[in-house]
This record gives C-alpha cells, sequence and structure tokens, in this order.
C-alpha cells in the first residue's frame, strides 16, 4: 500500500517529492524487514524513477536490476531498463 501511495504521489503532475521517497522509503524498509525482495525492489526502481535526474538514481535502479535479475523478473527487469535508457 506504501508504494502504490509513492507511486501515485510521485506520478502527479507535480509531485511532492520528498512525500513520495518517503513513502518509498518507508515501504523500502517494511519489505526488506519482511524479506519481500519483490516489493523491495520495487521501491527501489520507484525511487529511481523519482531521482532520474538526481545523482542517486542510477544508484537506485542499479540496485533495483540486480535484484530483479536475481529473482527472474523478466518484466520488471524491462521496466527497470527503460527508467536506465532514459537517464543516457
Amino acid at each position: 500500500m506504501r508504494r502504490l501511495l509513492a507511486d501515485i504521489e510521485a506520478g502527479a503532475d507535480t509531485p511532492d517529492v520528498p512525500q513520495a521517497e518517503a513513502g518509498y522509503r518507508a515501504a523500502l524498509d517494511l519489505a526488506e524487514s519482511l524479506q519481500m525482495r519483490p516489493l523491495a525492489a520495487q521501491c527501489l526502481l520507484g525511487l529511481g524513477g523519482l531521482h532520474r535526474r538526481a545523482d542517486q538514481a542510477r544508484a537506485d535502479l542499479d540496485e533495483a536490476l540486480a535484484h530483479f535479475n536475481g529473482m527472474g523478473m523478466t518484466l520488471w527487469i524491462e521496466r527497470t531498463r527503460s527508467e536506465l535508457d532514459a537517464l543516457a
């Protein structure tokens, strides 16, 4: 639910970046504590998209890609690669 709310905030015409980031971070912390690896990787992908123009974006997206690759989640691998391509 927290990731979904962060996705909605991040996708707004004028997103509240700190609020969206806080939502992703809260969802990521919870996902990691519960060992929900797909959700954690989705949170990292969301953070990467949110920070697309910031230096942190590549690190977030690279980490998300590594998680998705490790789990063989091809749909999410492609979404993450699209975000990485958008950085270039």
